[in-house]
């Protein structure tokens, strides 16, 4: 219902702006007749994509025209742009904004579209290249300097700068709290969760779960977001081989997804399930990476992913030849975009397969994992499997004061009946 009243009102509102724009006599009043449509747009987005996004593109060719107008409806344009993005509809966007105009503000919003899209689609190279060769003037960007900001930060992440990440996005969140622009909701939000993402990551997993409950109660939150957050819980409880705990926050999230939309994160999702049974159930695991494969698209970070936890179900249903494939496709596809972390991930899949094949001389052995580890500083966790494999007493007991776990001893046991 919400969905077709939506459309109706699309659809009116389109067709009447041109009419009103006839009789608008200042640049005022036709702004707020523009700003009327786009909040309708953007409202829109979650529910009904597809017909927000052509009335976006009617609109944006409108205002295109109309130079005072489009600088004002600048960060509306680039709201619906991000959130366009975010829900997986970022071909489509970044077509309708390159397909009208020429002009340096423009050339402006295009660069920063692709740079919003190669991020969210993995494309670390050309996300980088946007980066590093400043093509970006930050002012047009107004109140969305921020998202420009943390873009920055979070390619600095997944290049392996955790330490100097996780201050800056709460160097960023608080910057944004205390901003006197009217910042989006949905842009403190993607912040706020990327903070409390990278205090899982250095394990603070307490903290991190006491500042998830927290914000899971603001009814207000975007669906996104909330998805997002409810998918840091389940990685925590996750690494914590608490696996039930862990499926209730990936279901909780999947169920927040309209159906039909939300194809990448839905992706994200399935990834997250095949890793969370690779140990457990190998068959769970291959029918959630199939279900990934067909959701994400190109995005290599993520297919990174499914191949490691693809290595590691085929090590636990002993077929060593395939886990150790998809451990070289894995390890292959993050080195090429430059994502140490998934190598990282990687390499733990490809040294599970050949510890579990007697006889095999490792290709990646402990002391390199480790040395990695030291390295990026974040997610020394996930060799607490290996080591339990390897019974390394004295890396198990370092692990376990190093971190804040919610229950170790259950933890530890849990794995051995894993293995």
């Amino acid at each position: 219902m919400i969905a077709e009243r939506l459309n109706i009102s699309l659809s009116r509102k389109i067709n009447s702006l041109n009419q009103s724009l006839q009789v608008a006599t200042t640049d005022a009043e036709k702004y707020l007749k523009f700003l009327s449509v786009a909040c309708l747009v953007k409202d829109s987005l979650e529910y009904q994509p597809s017909e927000a996004l052509k009335t976006f593109e009617q609109l944006f060719c409108l205002a295109t025209k109309m130079p005072q107008i489009f600088t004002l409806l600048t960060n509306k344009v680039l709201e619906i742009v991000y959130v366009s993005i975010k829900i997986g509809h970022g071909e489509e966007v970044q077509g309708i904004i390159k397909s009208y105009g020429s002009s340096a503000e423009l050339a402006t919003v295009c660069l920063f579209t692709d740079l919003l899209y190669f991020v969210h689609t993995g494309q670390l190279d050309k996300a980088n290249q946007i980066i590093n060769e400043k093509q970006i003037d930050v002012e047009v960007l107004d109140r969305f300097q921020c998202l420009y900001k943390y873009h920055k930060i979070l390619l600095q992440q997944l290049s392996g700068s955790h330490d100097v990440s996780l201050r800056e996005y709460k160097e960023l969140k608080d910057e944004i709290k205390s901003s006197d622009k009217v910042i989006p909701d949905i842009i403190y939000h993607t912040v706020n969760n990327q903070y409390i993402n990278m205090l899982y990551m250095k394990g603070y997993f307490s903290a991190a779960l006491k500042q998830i409950n927290k914000n899971l109660k603001n009814e207000s939150m975007e669906i996104l977001n909330q998805v997002e957050l409810l998918r840091i819980k389940g990685h925590i409880y996750r690494y914590n081989f608490m696996d039930n705990e862990s499926f209730q926050a990936y279901s909780d999230a999947l169920q927040l997804l309209p159906d039909g939309l939300y194809q990448s994160l839905r992706g994200k999702l399935y990834n997250d399930l095949a890793e969370l049974y690779c140990f457990t159930d190998p068959d769970k695991t291959f029918k959630c990476a199939n279900e990934s494969i067909k959701h994400i698209g190109e995005n290599k970070i993520e297919l990174g992913r499914t191949y490691a936890a693809l290595s590691i179900a085929s090590s636990f249903s002993e077929n060593p030849k395939e886990a150790v494939a998809y451990a070289e496709k894995s390890i292959l596809l993050q080195e090429g975009i430059g994502h140490p972390l998934g190598v990282f991930i990687g390499k733990i899949s490809m040294f599970i397969a050949d510890t579990l094949q007697k006889g095999r001389c490792p290709n990646s052995t402990l002391s390199e994992i480790i040395k990695l580890a030291n390295e990026l500083n974040v997610q020394y966790y996930a060799l607490l499997p290996v080591f339990v494999l390897e019974e390394d007493k004295a890396n198990i007991k370092m692990v376990r004061g190093k971190y804040n776990w919610i229950d170790f001893d259950s933890t530890i046991d849990n794995i051995k009946r894993c293995l």
